[in-house]
């Protein structure tokens, strides 16, 4: 029977949980709609602060005047930016702009023509003819001059932001689109990681198994660590330097397990990397390499791995004969392994990165710098 004490607990938690959702989701509609109305609020209340003493404010003016002017921004900002201009509608969006603009200045021409404070502290009676000369040089269509200008000006304003918005939208997309390539290419990348290895590995053990070798529990273990870095740790986005390094000592004295006593393998770390972080599995495409074009059954051969971290740049450097596929192994592409690295390389690093590949008498050598801090 469940505890009362936690089920009145659980209960008041999804009661609040749904509340905090549902005004979040109030919050976030009705947000947009305040900070309009505010912004008109403070267009057209702010200016009549700044009018002499005595100025008297025409509300039939006012409203035919303004009413235009938010209509037409708002057909403007939710219908003809969206329905034309942002789908390359250039005329037709312009030619429904000058339609706007034109019933704006019949609207302004048509309706009252408003005094100027210096005539509105005059009384009718003792300026008669000036007042009727001022409204009749305000015929059609210079009274409308200023609704048109108002109208234009607020249409550019309301243009600028909505299409400042799309850029905006359209840019985020874009970079979530990329993202999610990224992330997918990164996935194929990191899965050509050789399969075959792990077979060689196995039938290595099975050897020393049959030998009764007392190495074999001993290569159990590590073939058991990297099973478990690649089922737990190869979909993070970082690891532990330190577990990277791990992995690839384990793989190299898998390595050890098949190879003849004439290959020898060396594999050093030099500096501090307890505190840095790298993606799973990028170096180890590079030795993987060595080991592949790296063994003579009969001549002697000696592969070398020196990792070197120093302050937030980290340098692999691996060498080894070659021995295997010299015809065919180009020192540009170095195989499918080196391909998929040097993209992989380049999505994540992109210029904080050097990878130098070399091939001089009989001997291959790579050479990767990273710099950590991007």
């Amino acid at each position: 029977m469940p505890d009362p004490l936690s089920l009145y607990l659980k209960q008041n938690l999804s009661y609040t949980f749904i509340i905090k959702t549902t005004l979040m989701k109030v919050y976030r509609k009705l947000f947009p709609i305040i900070l309009h109305v505010l912004l008109w609020g403070v267009l057209i209340g702010v200016p009549k602060f700044f009018m002499p003493a005595g100025f008297k404010i025409s509300i039939k003016n006012e409203l035919l005047l303004w009413v235009p002017i938010v209509l037409f921004f708002y057909i403007n900002y939710f219908l003809l930016i969206p329905f034309l201009l942002t789908r390359k509608k250039i005329s037709l969006y312009a030619v429904s702009i000058v339609a706007i603009l034109g019933i704006n200045l019949t609207i302004g021409a048509l309706s009252p023509a408003p005094l100027p404070p210096g005539l509105q502290m005059k009384t009718v009676q003792s300026v008669p003819t000036e007042i009727h000369k001022y409204k009749a040089g305000m015929d059609f269509p210079f009274r409308g001059l200023r609704n048109l200008t108002s109208c234009f000006l607020f249409l550019a304003i309301g243009t600028s932001i909505r299409v400042t918005e799309q850029w905006y939208s359209d840019d985020k997309k874009r970079k979530e689109t990329e993202n999610q390539k990224l992330i997918a290419e990164l996935s194929f990348l990191k899965s050509q990681i050789n399969p075959h290895f792990f077979f060689n590995t196995l039938n290595s053990i099975y050897s020393l198994a049959i030998r009764k070798s007392d190495k074999t529990p001993e290569a159990l273990i590590k073939l058991s660590e990297l099973m478990r870095f690649l089922i737990y740790d190869s979909e993070k986005e970082f690891v532990p330097l330190k577990r990277e390094l791990d992995y690839i000592k384990n793989y190299v004295e898998l390595q050890k397990l098949r190879l003849m006593t004439n290959v020898s393998v060396e594999y050093q770390i030099e500096g501090n990397y307890q505190d840095q972080e790298v993606e799973p599995l990028l170096l180890l495409p590079f030795i993987e390499n060595a080991f592949k074009h790296g063994i003579d059954s009969v001549k002697k051969c000696h592969i070398s791995i020196l990792v070197r971290i120093c302050d937030s740049t980290l340098t692999l450097v691996v060498e080894n004969p070659v021995v295997k596929n010299v015809k065919t192994l180009q020192v540009n592409s170095g195989g499918l392994g080196l391909v998929n690295s040097r993209k992989r390389l380049d999505l994540l690093y992109g210029p904080n990165h050097q990878l130098n590949i070399t091939q001089n008498n009989g001997f291959y050598r790579i050479e990767l710098q990273l710099n950590f801090k991007q």
